[in-house]
């Protein structure tokens, strides 16, 4: 039988990585360590990179990452960059959240055989000359095309 701890689905002493009710799925695996569902923030100015994870993901198949978002002044969004064998890389941007509002960005990527989704990280849509404060919380990466709410990584409950 799987239970709750702390919003992650365990089952058997080891985490769940998806978790389906009536046939639609209610709960994926954060394959990011170290997220949290309090706010982060950062200045910024440039492309703006900011909480930087590297996540090293080789399984073939369609990733969904997400990140809460409030910028003040420029948009931002979730970037995912995905490398092939010959370390070609493809920074591939979700969503935009607008300057003075706030939101999720969300983004869906598939990762072919020989490819590795490599890193996961806030930006900026376009280079800024002009620093911009932005807050986050809630980033997660999870197997699959569904973007389920925020739960820390099971390895942040476990140890």
């Amino acid at each position: 039988m799987a239970d709750i701890t702390h919003g992650v689905w365990i089952k058997d002493g080891k985490a769940v990585d998806k978790v389906f009710s009536n046939g639609r799925q209610v709960y994926g695996r954060n394959l990011i360590h170290d997220t949290s569902d309090t706010w982060n923030s950062e200045t910024a100015s440039g492309w703006g990179d900011l909480s930087f994870r590297v996540v090293n993901m080789t399984e073939p198949g369609m990733y969904t990452g997400n990140v809460y978002l409030k910028p003040d002044k420029k948009p931002v969004n979730i970037l995912i960059q995905v490398t092939d064998s010959d370390g070609t890389y493809h920074n591939l941007f979700g969503s935009a959240v607008a300057g003075g509002s706030e939101g999720y960005s969300t983004l869906t990527v598939q990762v072919a055989k020989g490819q590795t989704l490599k890193k996961v990280w806030i930006t900026f849509s376009h280079s800024q000359n002009d620093a911009t404060s932005v807050s986050w919380k809630k980033m997660k990466l999870e197997k699959g095309s569904v973007a389920n709410p925020w739960t820390p990584a099971p390895e942040d409950i476990l140890n």
